[in-house]
């Protein structure tokens, strides 16, 4: 029902409220939105869903957090240049094991590679060695 209702986002304002215990100031709002469903096969009911600007706050702190996580992570791991694809293939698989844990968030990863040539260190000589095909 909670999902429901922030996504049908048809809030109706209740008031606020004034809370003003120990010396705290703080105005919390609060707004409602009612559905009427049937369940367990008959019986009508009628479910409110409540939600508070602190807890809305909250959430959305908490989203945010989640968000910079997730991105952090995709940062490190594609940032990141492996010398051969089993192990960019590991890194992958724990990059989705963290990921998996996100709740508000999916990602698909995938494993692009590119070869390159390696050129020998040094000046070339008379007779000079071949570039070295590598995988990123």
């Amino acid at each position: 029902m909670t999902r429901t209702a922030y996504e049908t986002d048809a809030w109706i304002p209740v008031g606020p409220y004034w809370d003003n215990e120990e010396g705290e100031t703080g105005l919390e709002t609060y707004d409602v939105q009612e559905f009427i469903r049937e369940v367990d096969g008959g019986t009508v009911c009628r479910l409110l869903v409540f939600r508070s600007s602190r807890r809305r706050e909250e959430f959305e702190t908490r989203v945010q957090a989640d968000l910079d996580g997730v991105e952090s992570l995709l940062e490190a791991v594609t940032k990141r240049r492996f010398a051969c694809e089993i192990d960019a293939e590991r890194a992958m698989e724990e990059a989705k094991k963290d990921l998996r844990n996100r709740r508000f968030w999916r990602v698909d990863l995938s494993l692009d590679t590119a070869v390159t040539e390696k050129r020998p260190r040094g000046r070339p000589g008379k007779n000079p060695r071949p570039s070295v095909p590598v995988t990123e």
